[in-house]
């Protein structure tokens, strides 16, 4: 009986490495979608090439930010309490920036975008690694 229960928690995490491959699927598609969705934001808030910069300033700024929280985070948490929160967080940051029509609207809402995927993206790859490490083999860039 102690032997089948050894065999059972060796086994490698298979629902684990899909979760993480659905998780990494969505945060590119998600950025992908944002960038082709560029001109029509710039259009809907009247925007000129400038203040669309200023747009995805806000973006990078709000990454830059939630992939240093999410270093702290995810040692004194672990990281799949990274993947939980963000995932909702980045999930309402794309609907409000579908409602945003200003400037200021836009820059803050891509402001929280940037930062939820950059707590997302923390909280997989760190999961990711931990993954890897349980199938004892390089897997990561299958997710």
């Amino acid at each position: 009986m102690t032997t089948h229960a050894a065999a059972v928690t060796a086994a490698p995490p298979r629902a684990d490495r899909r979760l993480l491959t659905g998780v990494f699927v969505i945060l590119g598609v998600a950025m992908a979608v944002w960038g082709a969705r560029m001109p029509a934001v710039q259009a809907a808030a009247d925007l000129s090439a400038g203040e669309l910069a200023l747009v995805l300033l806000g973006a990078a700024a709000g990454m830059v930010g939630g992939l240093q929280v999410g270093g702290r985070l995810a040692d004194r948490h672990g990281p799949s309490q990274l993947l939980v929160g963000p995932t909702i967080a980045f999930g309402c940051s794309l609907v409000l920036l579908g409602q945003c029509r200003t400037l200021p609207t836009l820059a803050l809402g891509a402001a929280v975008f940037g930062c939820s995927h950059g707590l997302l993206d923390v909280g997989a790859n760190s999961s990711a690694v931990n993954c890897e490490r349980a199938y004892r083999r390089p897997i990561m860039s299958s997710l």
